[in-house]
C-alpha cells in the first residue's frame, strides 16, 4: 500500500456519522407597498421616480426630460428618437442625449431595475447624460431574489440591473456623479 493510499484509507475510517444539512429558515422581507418602498429607495440612491401621464414623450417633458436629443430603442419613440442600432458606434451620439429603455422588474429594496437589452448596441445605456427607464409599476417585486426568479436569460445578449444614477465616492471621499455613466436615472412607472 503507498503511503497515499494509506492515507486515504485512515481518513476514510475517521469519519464520523454523516450529518443531514440543516433547512434553510430564511423568511424573505415583504413591503405592504411594493411601488412605495421602490420609490423610496430609488430616490435614496440619487434618482427620481414619476408617474405615466398620458403618452410617454408628454411624460418626459412633464418631467423635465430634454426630448430633442432622444436615445430609444422603444417603438413609441421611433419618430422622436435616434433608435442606438443605427449608429455604428456610441461615440457618434456625443454623450449629451437622453437614453429611454424599458425595465421588466423592478426591486423594492433596492430600487434596482433590470433592464435586458435586445438589440445590437447597449452602450447608449452607460454612456448617456440622462437614463429613462419606463417600467410596469406590476412588475416591481420585493428582493432581489423574486427579481431573478422572474428573469430569463434565455436568448437575451445582455442584461443589467441598474439603481440610480452612476456615482463614486472613492476619490478624496468626494461624491461624483456621472463617474461610470449616467448623471441622472429618471424611471416612469405606468
Amino acid at each position: 500500500m503507498t503511503a497515499k493510499e494509506n492515507i486515504l484509507k485512515r481518513l476514510r475510517a475517521a469519519q464520523g456519522a454523516s450529518v443531514e444539512k440543516p433547512k434553510p429558515t430564511f423568511e424573505p422581507i415583504r413591503f405592504e407597498d411594493r411601488v412605495a418602498h421602490f420609490t423610496e429607495m430609488v430616490k435614496a440612491v440619487g434618482g427620481d421616480v414619476v408617474a405615466m401621464q398620458g403618452n410617454l414623450i408628454d411624460t418626459l417633458a412633464a418631467a423635465g426630460v430634454d426630448v430633442t436629443n432622444l436615445v430609444s430603442p422603444l417603438e413609441e419613440l421611433q419618430d422622436k428618437a435616434l433608435n442606438p442600432d443605427a449608429v455604428a458606434d456610441v461615440g457618434e451620439l456625443g454623450g449629451l442625449y437622453t437614453a429611454v429603455v424599458s425595465g421588466r422588474v423592478g426591486v423594492a429594496e433596492n430600487g434596482a431595475v433590470w433592464v435586458p437589452v435586445e438589440g445590437r448596441r447597449r452602450a447608449h445605456i452607460f454612456a448617456c447624460n440622462h437614463l429613462v427607464i419606463v417600467l410596469d409599476r406590476g412588475c416591481v417585486v420585493d428582493t432581489m431574489h423574486d427579481a431573478m426568479g422572474r428573469i430569463s436569460l434565455d436568448g437575451l445578449a445582455y442584461g443589467a440591473f441598474i439603481s440610480g444614477p452612476s456615482k463614486t465616492a472613492d476619490i478624496e471621499q468626494a461624491l461624483v456623479l456621472g463617474a461610470h455613466g449616467a448623471m441622472k436615472t429618471t424611471i416612469i412607472l405606468y
